[in-house]
């Protein structure tokens, strides 16, 4: 598979419509619609923090967590892959996180479930409880429950780009939250970069602007 067959999206996604860019302005968060309602997503933004292109987005009530990484992960596709991904799960926003998660044929490129990761393995899991989730990725589930919110759903899928001519190809962690409504997921949204996990990253806001160039 080329790099830019790897950028195509499922035509029945329509996603060719969307067009998506990224501020030059650095910042923690914000909003990213570009006017009239048409941006996938309510808020977005990526970072980099060294060990893949990392991006969190919101959607009416989903939060989306989507980290993309391996050898290529620096390069300018890697960055693009992720703003991509995270497009197609934005547009693909439904009734629970279990139907908005990316099968193969409706992501960047092929994507097979990863045989190496031990939840994810035959497919996308989903918990619907603190237990559960803490069950899947132990204190990553900590932020998402507190006092003022808590999830109503959590679904992860970890992929990897099925591409037999590259020694390391693309390894993508999809997590994909469903608050009680669209305030609660956007008080996440501002309140996580607060948490650990998410303060060390330098973020950028995504927002309207150049579709070939998301974030620089």
């Amino acid at each position: 598979m080329t790099r830019s067959g790897c950028m195509g999206i499922c035509a029945s996604l329509a996603l060719a419509l969307l067009v998506l860019g990224c501020g030059s302005s650095n910042s923690s968060s914000g909003s990213a619609g570009n006017g009239g309602g048409s941006a996938p997503w309510d808020k977005a933004r990526i970072g980099n923090p060294g060990t893949g292109w990392w991006m969190n987005a919101v959607k009416g009530k989903f939060f989306f967590s989507v980290k993309l990484k391996n050898s290529y992960a620096e390069d300018a596709n890697g960055r693009t892959q992720t703003v991509l991904i995270t497009k197609t799960m934005a547009a693909k926003s439904g009734s629970n996180a279990e139907a908005i998660l990316l099968k193969p044929n409706e992501t960047p490129g092929k994507w097979i479930n990863d045989p190496d990761q031990e939840f994810t393995k035959a497919g996308p899991v989903v918990a619907t409880n603190f237990d559960k989730a803490v069950e899947f990725i132990d204190g990553g589930a900590d932020p998402f429950y507190t006092d003022s919110y808590k999830a109503v759903a959590f679904a992860w899928g970890q992929y990897k780009e099925d591409d037999a001519s590259k020694d390391v190809p693309y390894g993508l962690d999809l997590r994909v939250w469903e608050m009680a409504s669209a305030a609660n997921a956007s008080t996440l949204y501002d309140d996580l970069l607060n948490n650990s996990l998410y303060n060390t990253t330098n973020w950028t806001i995504c927002q309207g602007g150049d579709a070939n160039n998301p974030c620089p």
